[in-house]
């Protein structure tokens, strides 16, 4: 399972490669790992390990600073809980729907009873 730090690192990482137009290939034998392992951290199945971060620092001459993710995990957490907002405004709102349908249900059950009703009586 990916967690949304290494997500959201891995992707910081691929969007600094490709602004340096650097390839996999060659970013995983700067670091003497395979591309595979590159394309896994880029993907966010693995966490960066932090001698790697350092390591990435140097080959791209950015600071560290470049893959702090905080922003993006706090918008993160703002989207998951506007969308389970969202979600619950949902329900609640079919909830509702269901519940008006069943009162007209009923509603037209008795006004078919006060027809009979009337019929009988006259």
């Amino acid at each position: 399972m990916k967690s949304s730090k290494a997500k959201a690192l891995g992707y910081r990482l691929k969007m600094i490669r490709a602004s340096k137009n650097v390839k996999q290939k060659d970013l995983a034998e700067k670091l003497s790992v395979s591309q595979a392992y590159v394309s896994d951290l880029e993907a966010g199945k693995r966490m960066i390990p932090s001698d790697t971060l350092f390591q990435l620092a140097e080959i791209f001459d950015i600071g560290l600073e470049s893959f702090d993710i905080r922003k993006e995990l706090a918008e993160e957490k703002d989207f998951k809980k506007e969308f389970l907002d969202m979600k619950k405004k949902i329900e609640d709102h079919f909830f509702e729907q269901k519940c008006i349908r069943k009162d007209i249900t009923e509603l037209k059950k008795g006004i078919e009873q006060i027809k009979i009703l009337i019929e009988t009586l006259k």
